[in-house]
């Protein structure tokens, strides 16, 4: 009877280890702030959130550049991502239900170098038009991937115009900013909040941003990925116990509908109707039925 007793203490859920999350915070503002910042980034408070809620995991937080993230999901660490965009569920990840509503990404360029651009290729700029002058210079930072349409239409401008990746490991979301002031390009591509974020911490305001036009003008949903690779059905697990929480306590909650409106609520023409359609009710995060402001 006492041999059973320990073979049954053993194999309970107290006598097991915690399962280990380490929480992988891209080392770029203002998607995830500095651990001395005042405030939380786009992206920290749903992870605060959800640790104050699970006390039956173990958590981790490391601040990494966005290469290294993807190198962890790939070699199947026990990671989630508080910041990647909503996709289907993939070899490489499992995503959680939509966390944040993002506006559609913009041409970033100079204020000097904005009406160049647009009296060339339109106001909303053309990607395609854009794409194939010669006469420009495109840049991003080396880990920076898009949506399949943009990834298409960026093959083609190899042998059309130059390309400059910026391989800074640190505060990638800057990266670009630093690459227009100093004219080592001509534009980019990113959320309009990043572009706004560089201006107000920098002391030259320089950049300003466009919208794209066509199929690229979407709103995009944010999720937290977590690495499908990972040993003992680690993803869906965690996800299993994540997504209620999500649905019940933390995206209702004032206090976090309210962290997503200042940081990107100024974009919306209604962003709490927005966030109602997209995060609350879980449609597709796309132009039909939300208009943004241009």
């Amino acid at each position: 009877m006492k041999l059973l007793l320990v073979v049954l203490f053993l194999f309970s859920p107290a006598a097991l280890a915690k399962q280990s999350i380490t929480w992988l915070l891209l080392d770029a503002p203002p998607f995830s702030m500095p651990d001395d910042s005042p405030i939380d980034g786009v992206c920290d408070r749903v992870v605060d959130e959800v640790i104050k809620r699970t006390p039956q995991f173990e958590h981790r937080r490391q601040r990494v550049p966005q290469a290294r993230i993807r190198q962890a999901l790939q070699d199947g660490k026990a990671v989630c991502h508080p910041c990647m965009i909503k996709r289907a569920n993939s070899a490489l990840v499992r995503y959680s239900l939509p966390t944040q509503i993002y506006p559609p990404l913009r041409v970033i360029t100079t204020t000097e170098q904005q009406q160049t651009l647009t009296r060339a290729h339109g106001n909303p700029i053309s990607l395609h038009s854009l794409f194939a002058d010669p006469a420009l210079r495109y840049g991003q930072s080396v880990a920076r991937k898009y949506s399949d349409a943009i990834e298409l239409l960026k093959e083609n401008i190899q042998t059309r115009q130059a390309i400059t990746l910026n391989y800074r490991g640190q505060d990638q979301a800057a990266a670009l900013g630093d690459m227009l002031h100093n004219k080592r390009i001509d534009y980019g591509i990113d959320y309009p909040f990043v572009a706004d974020y560089y201006n107000d911490i920098s002391a030259a305001k320089v950049l300003a941003t466009t919208n794209i036009s066509g199929v690229m003008d979407e709103l995009v949903n944010g999720a937290i990925g977590c690495a499908e690779k990972a040993n003992n059905d680690f993803a869906k697990d965690v996800l299993e116990v994540i997504n209620p929480i999500l649905t019940e306590e933390i995206l209702p909650s004032l206090d976090y509908r309210q962290h997503q409106e200042r940081w990107l609520g100024h974009y919306f023409e209604n962003f709490n109707a927005s966030y109602e359609q997209h995060i609350l009710t879980k449609k597709p995060a796309t132009m039909a039925g939300s208009k943004v402001l241009k």
